[in-house]
């Protein structure tokens, strides 16, 4: 009988490497990677907040509401975007990731502005 172990160094995230190097770099990627990703989001945010004011300058317009009720179980209520009737709300808070003004969002799928409260 031969004993046999394997040495290897361990990510954050629980991924094996067979190099410190390489789990190093693979952390240091990941975590590029994260920060990316929020700056992307507050680009995005404050883009839509941008866009919403020039929303609000034409012709006085408004974002309608969102329409209707609908259950899904024990998981409350689902409203739907007036445009493209992707699923808002509930208790995750579905689409509701553009807060533009006090209960006007933007639409994660078509883009367009919808009130909800």
């Amino acid at each position: 009988m031969e004993k046999y172990t394997e040495t290897y160094y361990k990510a954050k995230d629980g991924t094996k490497f067979k190099t410190e190097e390489e789990c190093r770099e693979y952390e240091t990627e990941k975590e590029r990677h994260e920060a990316a990703l929020a700056k992307k989001k507050e680009a995005e945010r404050e883009l839509a907040i941008i866009e919403y004011e020039r929303f609000k300058r034409e012709n006085g317009r408004f974002a309608p509401q969102t329409v209707g009720n609908f259950g899904c179980g024990h998981d409350g209520y689902y409203s739907k975007c007036p445009h493209c009737g992707e699923l808002t709300g509930n208790y995750e808070r579905k689409n509701l990731g553009f807060k533009v003004d006090k209960n006007i969002y933007k639409c994660e799928k078509c883009g367009n502005f919808f009130s909800y409260s």
